[in-house]
């Protein structure tokens, strides 16, 4: 052991008997489990680079001294830390080998890791020798007096595969293809809790702090892994040119609307359309869910008044298509009443109305995204796009900087410190009403959006097949859609018989678009959200009942009950029914 020692280290050892006090000393000295020691560790690891042309070998050999010295002072480094310190001090010359290596979705070996750098060294060494000998060529081809040019960058001295400028944009461009599609899985939470908002968007909310409690950085394009629902929800055909004009002077100046359906599913309120007003101030997004294209006109009135009382502005112009559903006689005769501009696009140029159909379009996508992420069915797509129109007026938007939607229509910045993840499992707290002593008190349902006119959260029980609100809820975000199980917890029907047509038009459903209520009644103030929830599977199935009327005889044989007809062998009975529009 004395022998291994360095000859200037000997004065620290003394001259002791036993080789357990030698090791103790020399422990003591160098491997001290101190905050001293594992800092300068520190210092050490986050200063060695590898320097362009030394050997990989002898890095590798650097790195794994420095790992060994955290082990030995207390403070262990994980095999994923190794393996990112290692990729960390690497130059710019093996920033491909780096790239490719983070398209890999779990962390690869330091074995791996290693094999690879000396494979991508030989490389290196090799495509140097190679371009200094076409490079030696080349000026022994110039000096002979064989003048070439390159059909590149049109310089003379050189041929195109020796052209510095085209290998330096080959490789630019290779870069920045493989950036944009190895995305890191830092930032997967914070882009579903936002309905897989764009990375520009999510990097704006971080950079320039439109929201509060939004608690994810970013780092260009590399923090963003590839997400598949985003390519499920928003993989289309590259967009036209266009060319933005001139926004308006207030909110309501001018409003772009546009009715979107059929859909192919009925959401559990029975809608089958949606309707959207776009404020060209602000984008702030308003949507309406309609079962029918002749509400139109009502959801129109609603929503004008809506927006007119709640503040001082008055809507000026009305951007659509022309849909029957605008044109119609009563619609366009309201607009004149109130002093409205109607502006009306070309026939068959929906361009003209990019706005709202755009909005059409993201909104869609963000549904799509959002069912495909969670797993739930189409039935709830109603739901998805309320949500995500709530979660785009919190979003940036290119028309307006600096701010968002719902900033810049109310003047003051919105929070998200309550956004969480759509489809996340989620478990309600029940009241004491409905459940026993010993039943459970909470049940397992999935979250589907945000209260407007409450505030609470949107909730889905599939056991029951209804939503409701709550505000006492708990989330499992990483546990996303949900599968029906059956709990204990007991029925709401108390004996009571159903009709079973009857029973699946009055289960509850809570469509909440932009700030209005439902169509139903409103709810009672003195009752939960929960307590009008029925469960389908209690309902009991209906009593088969024999008639209790008195059976007569043919009332054709009661005596000026009947008309005589000619060339009849019998009396011919002739029935009326009073209304006259209907008839049997």
């Amino acid at each position: 052991m004395v022998l291994a020692i360095d000859p200037t280290l000997l004065y620290l050892i003394g001259e002791p008997d036993d080789p357990v006090e030698v090791w103790t000393k020399l422990q003591e000295q160098f491997m001290r489990k101190s905050w001293v020691n594992r800092l300068e560790l520190r210092r050490k690891l986050y200063s060695l680079k590898l320097l362009e042309g030394e050997s990989v070998l002898e890095h590798v050999r650097k790195m794994t001294e420095l790992f060994n010295g955290f082990a030995a002072v207390g403070d262990p480094l994980s095999d994923e830390d190794r393996v990112v310190h290692l990729l960390a001090s690497l130059p710019e010359s093996y920033s491909v080998l780096v790239t490719a290596l983070e398209a890999s979705p779990e962390v690869p070996k330091i074995e791996l890791v290693t094999e690879r750098l000396l494979h991508e060294e030989r490389k290196l060494r090799s495509s140097s020798n190679d371009q200094d000998i076409r490079a030696l060529a080349s000026r022994v081809r110039v000096t002979r007096g064989l003048k070439v040019r390159c059909y590149y960058c049109d310089e003379v001295g050189h041929f195109k595969s020796d052209c510095p400028k085209f290998a330096e944009r080959f490789k630019q461009k290779s870069n920045s293809a493989l950036l944009d599609f190895c995305l890191n899985l830092s930032a997967n939470f914070g882009q579903k809790r936002f309905g897989h908002l764009s990375a520009g968007g999510l990097r704006e909310l971080a950079a320039s702090r439109l929201v509060d409690g939004f608690g994810f950085n970013f780092d260009g394009g590399k923090d963003i892994e590839l997400c598949e629902p985003c390519v499920k929800g928003k993989h289309h055909k590259s967009p036209f040119p266009v060319s933005s004009g001139m926004l308006a002077e207030e909110p309501l100046d001018l409003v772009h609307t546009d009715l979107c359906g059929k859909v192919n599913a009925k959401s559990i309120g029975g809608s089958e359309y949606f309707l959207v007003f776009v404020d060209d101030k602000t984008r702030y997004v308003w949507v309406y869910f309609l079962k029918r294209k002749d509400e139109v006109f009502s959801r129109f009135i609603e929503w004008k008044t809506m927006v007119e009382k709640s503040g001082s502005r008055k809507l000026k112009k009305l951007r659509s298509d022309n849909g029957g559903e605008f044109t119609s006689t009563r619609f366009q005769e309201y607009l004149k009443a109130e002093g409205v501009i109607h502006e009306l696009t070309i026939p068959k140029t929906p361009q003209q109305n990019g706005v709202a159909e755009r909005f059409n379009r993201t909104l869609v996508e963000m549904t799509r995204c959002m069912l495909v992420g969670a797993n739930l069915s189409h039935k709830l797509w109603a739901e998805a796009l309320s949500t995500a129109a709530y979660l785009k007026n919190r979003s940036p938007a290119r028309a307006i900087t600096g701010m968002t939607p719902f900033e810049a229509y109310y003047g003051t910045k919105p929070s998200v410190n309550h956004l969480r993840v759509f489809g996340c499992t989620s478990y309600a707290h029940i009241v004491k009403d409905e459940r026993k002593k010993l039943d459970p008190v909470a049940r397992k349902c999935v979250l589907i959006g945000y209260g407007t006119v409450v505030k609470g959260y949107h909730l889905y029980d599939p056991n029951r097949d209804t939503v409701f609100y709550s505000r006492d809820v708990r989330f499992k975000e990483s546990e996303v859609g949900l599968q029906k199980e059956h709990d204990d917890i007991p029925p709401i029907c108390d004996g009571v018989e159903f009709d079973c047509e009857e029973l699946s038009e009055s289960i509850m459903s809570e469509e909440v678009s932009g700030n209005v209520l439902p169509e139903d009644t409103e709810p009672d103030s003195n009752e939960s959200p929960e307590s009008s929830i029925v469960d389908p599977e209690c309902v009991l199935q209906p009593q088969v009942r024999r008639s209790q009327r008195v059976r007569q005889r043919p009332n054709y044989f009661i005596e000026g009950s009947f008309s005589s007809c000619k060339f009849a062998r019998r009396p011919c009975y002739t029935s009326y029914i009073s209304g006259g529009s209907d008839r049997f």
